[in-house]
């Protein structure tokens, strides 16, 4: 084959060389969404939105972590790790200006593209 241009979502490659998939990649996009009682910013509250969605992120980072640590490590190549991104971070109460500061939401919400 002379192939002069190849439109995929596979890998990009350094040199001339393609490499070929045979199976289509599956996406999850993961929305996680977490509350917790509204109070204000000067109090300390146990599960608060966003102290119950940290959790979640945290665990979905350690997993990506780990994938990345492979990759770097060149134990497995691009293709062959799941990618884990979070694309979204959705929380806070809005005011004209921006964001109430001093309040803690009862809603906090994050997306991930996996």
């Amino acid at each position: 084959m002379n192939v002069g241009i190849v439109l995929d979502e596979g890998l990009p490659s350094q040199n001339e060389n393609y490499r070929l998939f045979y199976a289509e990649k599956a996406p999850w996009w993961l929305m996680i969404k977490s509350n917790g009682a509204p109070g204000h910013g000067a109090k300390l509250y146990d599960n608060s939105a966003m102290e119950n969605l940290f959790k979640s992120i945290e665990t979905i980072r350690r997993f990506r972590a780990s994938q990345f640590d492979l990759l770097k490590a060149g134990l497995k190549s691009e293709g062959e790790v799941v990618s884990v991104n979070m694309v979204f971070l959705k929380a806070g109460t809005p005011s004209p200006t921006g964001f109430v500061m001093n309040l803690q939401p009862s809603e906090a919400e994050a997306g991930f593209d996996i």
